[in-house]
């Protein structure tokens, strides 16, 4: 006999998704109503489990399936054309360095005619968005066994697989499977560059949640998306950032300092040359010396290797302007799995952010967006390499791209002129940093309730549990006294099949106090809602018209 509960199963192939599709806002709602499968390389580590186990969740441990020699090949093939198609259709820096493969520092190294030819053919060809798809049919289906996450699913009536990353063996695997079973699939990117970058979706998605306008729009334009099959979330990041903010705002002890600080955002070696990042710090460390206010430098070079940070630390281990932060895997790790709570290596890395007033980053990275949302700070990208290598990869093309309207500075007199002006103007910092935020996050969405909707709305599977609310036409009026209809009314909006019968309304800029809401349907008697509003507060209230 099947379940009557639901199976959501959540892909994890590197620990970094964690922090977005296991936090507690996801995870947590999730188990409520569902049991939970998390599915991960590294979910048999006991640490792992004490950090995410709970009420109605298991783990299962992932590993790559056999491929012989020619199953690779196909993979190899299949997986160039998706990534270099998608590349040469939309992505103009990335198709421009396909033939080069990056080294430390600058030192890169161009691929054999051979292979530039075999690059360019695969991504002419893979141009069209389907061609990938017909070498996978060659590859077969046998590498994707798993025989225990299958015996599980099918003790369930309804199946929901959530994937974060379009792009690895295991989701790769894990997308056919829920092709062959029929599961319902949703995609929660863990980075933009999931619908940004990384290739044509991997998955036939029922459902693709979008953070904000910057992945509506390539959601719509890369991968021609319906608006059915696309929900408007929000940044599950920035939700679970809120609440780190909020945990950190009533320490007593954050209250009492207030220290300003210019963030050096680095990157990897393999597109930033260090020696780059090194003169961009210090001649920053020598712009503070001239203000009359003091600030702290604290550099933060994206480096793992122990051996490179200690030659690092040894550079500035005499400064008393410099600091140094590093990285924690549960911000940045890909195949590594860290036994330190992620809330308290998270809550670090958030009160590291904690009254940043400008982020100068080597090219582009997300923690720029972390520390705007968290302080407001300004954003300034370096792109500052007197060997010509940032020139010749096309680096513009990037910035440009993923930040619209960032302040780039091609020259250290600009790089310099950029942070003057964002420490003498906090309030250009602050408006700058929001209107970026704008695009990268929904703020009016109820984030747990559309999430419940898009793990399990508009499915249409056997038994469904929740049945579709009835069409017509909705409006909501509001007041601040009983007698609602001398209130304010939003406009009619119609809802059907083709928006699974939802429909949000956003009442932004109300002042605090206490509200009747009372929503209408043009076929159903209206149905009303007290609700008491806070400063800064977003409430959320529920109605539903069935027939």
């Amino acid at each position: 006999m099947k379940s009557k509960r639901r199976l959501v199963i959540i892909s994890v192939p590197f620990y970094r998704i964690a922090k977005v599709s296991l936090s507690n806002l996801v995870l947590g709602k999730l188990r409520e109503k569902n049991d939970v499968v998390i599915v991960a390389p590294f979910a048999e580590e006991a640490g792992f489990q004490h950090n995410f186990g709970g009420t109605n969740t298991s783990f299962l441990g992932w590993k790559v399936g056999p491929l012989s020699g020619y199953q690779e090949m196909l993979y190899s093939i299949s997986e160039t054309m998706r990534m270099n198609g998608f590349w040469r259709r939309y992505k103009k820096y990335y198709i421009s360095n396909q033939y080069t493969r990056f080294g430390v520092d600058g030192r890169d190294n161009r691929l054999g005619w051979l292979q530039c030819f075999g690059y360019w053919v695969l991504s002419v060809v893979g141009w069209w968005p389907r061609a990938w798809k017909f070498v996978d049919h060659l590859i077969g289906t046998g590498w994707c066994r798993f025989p225990r996450l299958i015996e599980i699913s099918r003790q369930y009536d309804h199946v929901t697989l959530i994937q974060s990353a379009n792009w690895g063996q295991q989701d790769r695997a894990l997308a056919t499977l829920s092709l062959l079973h029929g599961w319902r699939k949703v995609m929660l990117p863990y980075t933009t560059d999931q619908l940004d970058v990384n290739g044509f979706l991997i998955n036939k998605f029922d459902v693709v949640c979008v953070q904000g306008d910057y992945e509506l729009k390539r959601a719509r334009e890369y991968h021609a998306l319906s608006e059915s099959r696309i929900c408007r979330l929000g940044s599950a990041w920035f939700q679970h950032l809120e609440v780190i903010r909020a945990t950190i705002e009533n320490r007593p002890a954050t209250r009492q300092v207030t220290r300003e600080f210019i963030l050096y955002a680095g990157v990897s070696s393999l597109y930033f040359r260090r020696a780059s990042e090194f003169e961009a710090v210090d001649a920053i460390v020598s712009l503070v010396s001239r203000l009359k206010k003091k600030y702290n430098v604290i550099y933060r070079p994206e480096e793992l290797d122990n051996a490179r940070r200690d030659a690092i630390r040894k550079r500035y281990e005499g400064s008393d302007v410099v600091e140094l932060q590093w990285p924690s895997v549960a911000a940045s790790g890909l195949a590594q799995f860290s036994e330190v709570s992620q809330e308290s290596a998270l809550e670090q890395t958030a009160n590291d952010l904690w009254g940043c007033s400008v982020v100068v980053m080597s090219t582009t990275t997300s923690l720029a967006l972390d520390a705007a949302f968290l302080s407001g700070s300004g954003i300034v990208a370096n792109m500052v390499d007197s060997t010509g290598v940032l020139r010749k990869r096309k680096q513009d093309l990037l910035a440009h791209d993923w930040f619209p309207g960032l302040r780039i500075a091609d020259s250290m007199t600009q790089l310099l002129e950029h942070v003057e002006c964002l420490l003498n103007s906090p309030e250009i910092a602050k408006q700058e940093a929001a209107q970026l935020l704008t695009l990268w996050d929904y703020r009016d969405v109820s984030f747990q309730a559309t999430l419940h909707r898009a793990v399990h709305g508009g499915a249409r599977q056997p038994n469904h549990v929740n049945e579709p609310g009835a069409p017509g036409r909705l409006r909501l009026s509001y007041a601040t006294s009983p007698l609602v209809p001398e209130g304010k009314s939003t406009d009619w909006v119609a809802v059907d099949e083709k928006t699974d019968f939802i429909h949000q309304f956003a009442i932004k800029g109300l002042p605090p106090g206490d509200y009747t809401i009372e929503a209408w349907h043009e076929k159903f008697p209206a149905q009303t809602l007290k609700v008491t509003v806070g400063p800064k507060e977003t409430k959320t209230a529920d109605f539903s018209f069935k027939g």
